[in-house]
């Protein structure tokens, strides 16, 4: 019986693990090692099915060079996009201060996110002040302006 149970298990595992790979393959045209598939699994008992497949498909979105036919990031950021947006849920500050550095970087794309989150990190208390630096933001003509801009609002 017992050993009956853990092979379902493993079947259930493997097959969220082929959810996963599915959508990576219809993404990129690539298919996942081995070791993938192990971080996969890993991340998927950590995280959750659900959790992964978003991950993955903001990691291919984000890191994904379909010109050069590679990622520019490694794999363990999809752990890192779980993580990151599980504290997102608890601690809405996070939220706010990637919004506005994610808005920044569309606007300027030579600008690395980073950047925007070392100045805004533990400042933005409320949806209110975000909007009002979003605003700042579209108002900026250059990462310059929107660094003074930013430091001084915050002051």
């Amino acid at each position: 019986m017992l050993i009956e149970w853990r092979k379902e298990f493993e079947s259930i595992n493997n097959m969220q693990v082929d959810i996963v790979q599915d959508i990576f393959s219809e993404c990129t045209g690539s298919t996942l090692t081995e070791t993938g598939k192990k971080k996969i699994a890993k991340f998927i008992k950590k995280y959750g099915i659900n959790e992964v497949c978003e991950a993955v498909q903001i990691y291919i979105d984000s890191y994904y060079d379909s010109q050069e036919d590679r990622f520019i990031k490694n794999f363990e950021t999809i752990g890192g996009i779980c993580f990151n947006r599980e504290r997102q849920k608890t601690d809405k500050s996070i939220y706010w201060v990637n919004k506005i550095a994610y808005a920044a970087n569309k606007k300027f794309d030579y600008l690395e996110k980073w950047k925007v989150r070392n100045i805004l990190q533990g400042k933005v208390h409320s949806e209110e002040e975000c909007e009002y630096l979003l605003d700042i933001v579209g108002e900026s003509s250059s990462w310059s302006d929107l660094k003074d801009s930013l430091l001084e609002a915050l002051e």
